[in-house]
Order: structure tokens, then C-alpha cells, then sequence
């Protein structure tokens, strides 16, 4: 779905990673896919509900627990985003990404010091 994507057409791709879900139910990878293209679309309960569904398949999937991050920041639920970075930061340690929106989060909270010491 990823080469799709980058040739331009989202609802290919969106198709392919349905395919993969009804294939195998059990396969995190394409419920991680549903729900990034759902957060593309700011659909955010369905993309929220997406990636539940692949943390229950593999609760270790980081690209999972990155989302559902995004998707509670996008929400507004800053709490729990912060929760669910900090839960990834221990799996990848020292991934810019992830420190990033965990500086990000608390420079939102008004932790001006945790901000700078990540």
C-alpha cells in the first residue's frame, strides 16, 4: 500500500489494506494502514478505533502506538498522547521522532523545563 501511496492514489491504497484486513483479521499491519488513512481524512474515531484493533493483534506494534498518539493529539486529548509517547519512548529509546512530540506535548502542557530536557 505504501508504493501505491506514493504514486498518488490514497483510495488504491485504502482498498489493498482492506484486501489485507479481510485476508488476515488478525494482521496488525493493515489495521495500522486503515487507520493512518483515516487520520489523513481527520476521520479520527474510526482511526482511533483502527489502531485499537492492531495493538489487540500485536500490542507491541510501534507504528500502532505512534498513531494513536497522533490521532489523541489531534483530538485534544494531550494527556493521553503524552501516555502513549512515553510508552513508545521506552521501546525506541532514543528515536527523534518520538522525543519530539513528547517535547512537543509538554511544552502544550506549560512544562517549559520537561520540553527542553527532551
Amino acid at each position: 500500500t505504501n508504493y501505491v501511496i506514493q504514486q498518488g492514489d490514497v483510495a488504491s491504497a485504502e482498498k489493498y489494506a482492506e484486501v489485507a484486513r479481510d485476508l488476515d483479521p488478525y494482521n496488525a499491519a493493515a489495521f495500522v494502514c486503515l487507520g493512518s488513512y483515516s487520520l489523513r481524512r481527520s476521520d479520527f474515531n474510526k482511526a482511533k478505533d483502527f489502531i485499537l484493533c492492531a495493538l489487540d493483534n500485536d500490542a507491541a506494534c510501534v507504528e500502532a502506538l505512534y498513531n494513536l498518539g497522533l490521532t489523541y493529539r489531534s483530538t485534544n486529548q494531550v494527556e493521553k498522547s503524552m501516555e502513549q509517547f512515553v510508552k513508545l519512548q521506552m521501546v525506541l529509546r532514543h528515536q527523534p521522532e518520538v522525543l519530539f512530540q513528547i517535547a512537543n506535548l509538554n511544552e502544550d502542557l506549560g512544562n517549559d523545563e520537561q520540553a527542553i530536557e527532551w
